[in-house]
């Protein structure tokens, strides 16, 4: 099992316009760099990186904050750190999809924790297979944690915070 620990940093503007030059120089694909880029022009939206202990970029995701909530809607993958899990040896194949999972980890941990300012966090992704990792996170933060509301709709996951849920304020 990796031994990666990582940790989450959020990226103002010229880090985040500097990280997707660098990627576009790396073959990135063009559609990860035209989401990045749109993140940095918008005044709703946070560009949060995933790193390892010596600053190495695995990851970078979205959050969007709406009135009454927050919303993660993509998660970018470095070029050096793909995760293409295709034509890998097994125990290649095993290393990678570790890190992978932790990198996701990492990102759902951060926007739960969210959830504790904002009540309601929102999670999305278009990839199967990141949604469907998402939502099996949720559904064992449910398990674990009851009193979280978690409802899960076509690609979308939501977490509302149990002190943020009508009738469970303090005092109430």
């Amino acid at each position: 099992m990796s031994k990666i620990k990582f940790k989450i940093k959020e990226l103002d503007i010229k880090q985040t316009t500097g990280i997707a030059t660098q990627w576009l120089k790396a073959n990135a694909s063009a559609d990860d760099i035209d989401i990045i880029l749109l993140w940095t022009r918008a005044s709703n939206c946070s560009c949060i990186s995933v790193e390892d202990e010596q600053g190495e970029i695995y990851a970078l995701f979205d959050i969007w904050e709406a009135p009454a909530h927050i919303k993660n809607m993509k998660v970018c993958f470095s070029p050096k750190h793909s995760f293409d899990l295709k034509g890998q040896k097994y125990s290649e194949f095993i290393d990678t999809l570790d890190k992978l999972i932790n990198v996701l980890i990492s990102i759902f941990n951060y926007v739960v924790k969210l959830s504790d300012k904002w009540g309601v966090v929102k999670i999305y992704n278009a990839n199967p297979l990141i949604g469907l990792i998402f939502a099996d996170f949720a559904k064992e933060l449910k398990r674990k944690t009851p009193d979280y509301g978690v409802k899960l709709y076509r690609n979308w996951v939501e977490i509302t915070n149990p002190s943020k849920q009508k009738g469970k304020g303090v005092g109430q």
